[in-house]
């Protein structure tokens, strides 16, 4: 038998590194920081966007992927972006998704089950509106209190299912 091939392709950013006179590190995480700040309204609206899509979407049992998927790049737009308790929001909402997968009452249809995970979930997509409102922009002990609640919800809510 022959012995596969590896190719392992250099990287610009690690070259320049190695270089003398080539990049530092802080000015490699400058540019990217620049890099980033140039696209980060253009990142936002998409943020945006996926809320209101998120919005749209009715928690049942057949949009659950696609909240799921939409709350993950929210989580990860929102961390890129520092908007950090919009991302812990987005998170919370992903632990709640993932708490009524492994739940087994929830996916045999235990009574009343559904509609309280669906108003948490309500409650989730609520408050990541919210958290994109500009007077909110500014209170950061608001926004703690509004992660602090979501957490609540979810825990009581996975709680409730699993009982």
């Amino acid at each position: 038998m022959s012995k596969p091939i590896s190719f392992h392709p250099e990287k610009r950013l690690a070259l320049a590194l190695r270089r003398p006179g080539g990049l530092s590190v802080e000015e490699a995480i400058a540019r990217a920081g620049l890099r980033l700040e140039s696209v980060r309204d253009k990142c936002v609206a998409a943020l945006d966007e996926k809320i209101k899509a998120l919005a749209a979407e009715a928690p049942t049992d057949e949009a659950h992927n696609r909240i799921c998927a939409l709350a993950t790049e929210i989580f990860g737009l929102a961390g890129t972006f520092g908007l950090i308790e919009l991302a812990q929001a987005a998170q919370s909402l992903c632990a709640l998704l993932a708490s009524k997968s492994d739940c087994p009452a929830a996916s045999a249809g235990a009574p009343n089950v559904g509609e309280k995970f669906a108003a948490s979930v309500r409650v989730h997509i609520d408050a990541l509106r919210t958290l994109r409102r500009p007077e909110l922009a500014g209170d950061a002990v608001a926004r703690a209190a509004v992660v602090q609640g979501l957490r609540q919800v979810a825990s009581r809510t996975a709680g409730a299912e699993s009982a």
